[in-house]
């Protein structure tokens, strides 16, 4: 692949410090050459990561899954095939974090992938890398966000304009997923225990962290048709309606709380750091002494160990 060097929008990293997975079922070939031929025509290779099996089997039959504390958290259990689902985006990035790649992008194989997906990758990959360093956890690459979000940057990619958002309120959907590698290193830390579908998971754990991002409009789509890994089956389960639409109901106002929370602390830090710039930025012009200048307040960027740590990796 052609180096950042080598194109003018990409200034530093390129797709060689990116590792793509794909998750699939051993028997669903046909999806797999689906996938293969949309991300051979995007010139981006992968991995294939063979997906949990939970579609004839309980979600009891996983080690991993706690039964209680998803009646008690969630409000129902989780069917087989939703801990499967779980379990396999775990599988990925535990083989992420066992590579020297920068960053993981995660598939399930039932996305329709865009023929520049390999472009909009290495702009968002270059913005990421220089402007927000470890500073962030995860990106939706499948649904854009619908509320509580802000806008961090806009990515022009060949007439085609993306907004990059911090989505306190992480969409749902985790058929496209970008991680970086402290953000895949917290994910793997704090699931020993599942208890939740993985995009609620996410979208519970963004609400507090506020390090999950989102693109809109979304760059990846999917086959609306019933998902083989998630193979949901809460029609046959044994269901207590009434305490579902309780623990739910908790569930979203617990969200909208924290996510309203983290929203209002991120947005309070920044206006205090332009206000100390700005008044920096004052009393250095007005200092006939000064020999210095306060620089715009700008995001963090990575320090010089991590930065050689990187080109480590992309070497």
């Amino acid at each position: 692949m052609a180096s950042a060097m080598e194109n003018p929008d990409c200034s530093y990293v390129d797709l060689r410090c990116v590792q793509t997975y794909v998750i699939n079922l051993d028997d669903s070939h046909e999806r797999l050459a689906r996938v293969r031929d949309q991300l051979m025509v995007a010139d981006v290779d992968f991995r294939r990561i063979q997906a949990v099996d939970g579609r004839n089997v309980s979600a009891k039959s996983f080690s991993e899954y706690d039964d209680r504390l998803a009646r008690r958290r969630y409000g129902r259990p989780l069917s087989g095939g939703e801990a499967g689902c779980f379990l396999s985006h775990r599988r990925c990035v535990q083989e992420f974090l066992n590579s020297e790649y920068e960053y993981a992008l995660v598939l399930e194989d039932d996305v329709f992938l865009p023929a520049n997906l390999r472009r909009v990758l290495m702009r968002l990959i270059n913005w990421l890398h220089l402007s927000r360093g470890g500073q962030w956890d995860v990106v939706n690459l499948g649904n854009a966000p619908r509320k509580l979000s802000q806008g961090l940057t806009r990515l022009n990619v060949q007439q085609q304009e993306f907004e990059l958002g911090a989505a306190y309120y992480f969409p749902l959907g985790t058929f496209g997923l970008l991680w970086s590698r402290s953000g895949a290193k917290r994910f793997l830390e704090q699931t020993h225990k599942i208890y939740a579908p993985v995009d609620q998971y996410l979208r519970d754990w963004c609400a507090v962290s506020g390090q999950g991002l989102a693109l809109t409009p979304a760059l990846i789509g999917v086959d609306r048709s019933q998902s083989y890994i998630r193979h949901r089956l809460i029609d046959r389960m044994k269901l207590n309606l009434l305490s579902y639409w309780v623990m739910k109901n908790v569930r979203l106002a617990r969200n909208h709380y924290n996510a309203r929370a983290t929203m209002a602390q991120a947005t309070a830090v920044h206006a205090r750091l332009l206000q100390t710039a700005t008044t920096s930025d004052f009393s250095a012009s007005n200092d006939s002494t000064a020999r210095t200048t306060i620089s715009p307040v700008k995001l963090p960027k990575l320090d010089s160990e991590n930065a050689s740590n990187s080109r480590k990796r992309c070497a």
